[in-house]
């Protein structure tokens, strides 16, 4: 019984050292197997690196050419909006230079739109400082105003305004700076800048010193304020004095009308 049993003991180490024995080859063969795929997918991933090295290098070399490009581009760009400054700095200056000498030749011959009373020595002197507003002479069309002009018994200092009527009042819309006469009689003042000018506007003039101008009653339509007008401020009608005196003043502007 004893002896079977170690038999059956005996047999049974046998097989399993048989079997032992058949799977080291297949154990090695995968491990040979998986080998040769590791070193396949190591030599694809090599590839794949080399590859997109490359692609970088590529990209590096084409974005260096982008760069160089937009340089040129923006250096191009920039010499040409420089010649296009230029070039329209040109332009404009000999506009102006045609404009000023056509403002001239209209003014000495004499030929620019009028716009206010007779320029001529009238009757009574007006003592008073302030300001008058030539409510008899509207701008007929809108324009460009050029410069101001008077029959001055004496030298004086002016500014001009203009004046766009709001229903029954108006707005102060610009102011000349101070000008200064440098005759008596016809003396004619121009503006640093030209002004543009609406149908409808009038015109004012603050004086700041009194007995410069001659002036005639009954046949205008000039009223009187002692105070100088702010830019932007609303002037009413009915604060303005001298309706029933119907004042003329030689007083006037000129400009190019449309």
């Amino acid at each position: 019984m004893h002896s079977t049993t170690l038999l059956r003991s005996a047999i049974t180490l046998l097989v399993l050292y048989m079997l032992s024995a058949c799977e080291t080859p297949a154990n090695q063969d995968d491990l040979v197997n998986q080998n040769n795929t590791l070193k396949t997918e190591l030599q694809s991933a090599k590839q794949k690196i080399e590859s997109l090295s490359a692609e970088k290098r590529q990209l590096q070399a084409d974005n260096s050419e982008l760069e160089r490009v937009k340089s040129v581009i923006s250096t191009e760009k920039e010499s040409r909006f420089n010649e296009s400054i230029e070039l329209r700095t040109s332009v404009r200056k000999f506009v102006q230079q045609r404009i000023a000498a056509s403002k001239d030749f209209l003014l000495q011959g004499n030929l620019l739109d009028y716009i206010g009373g007779e320029l001529l020595d009238r009757a009574e002197l007006e003592p008073r400082l302030g300001t008058l507003v030539d409510l008899a002479n509207p701008v007929p069309r809108k324009g460009i105003l050029e410069g101001a002009t008077g029959y001055f018994v004496n030298l004086t200092s002016l500014t001009v305004n203009v004046l766009r009527p709001i229903n029954d009042d108006y707005l102060v819309v610009w102011k000349s700076p101070l000008l200064t006469t440098q005759k008596t009689g016809n003396s004619f003042l121009r503006f640093p800048t030209s002004v543009n000018i609406e149908a409808g506007d009038v015109i004012a003039y603050t004086f700041d010193t009194g007995d410069v101008l001659n002036f005639d009653r009954g046949t205008g339509n000039t009223r009187f304020s002692s105070k100088d007008f702010l830019l932007g401020g609303i002037i009413k009608t009915s604060s303005l004095k001298g309706a029933s005196e119907k004042r003329a003043y030689s007083l006037g502007v000129y400009a190019i009308l449309d």
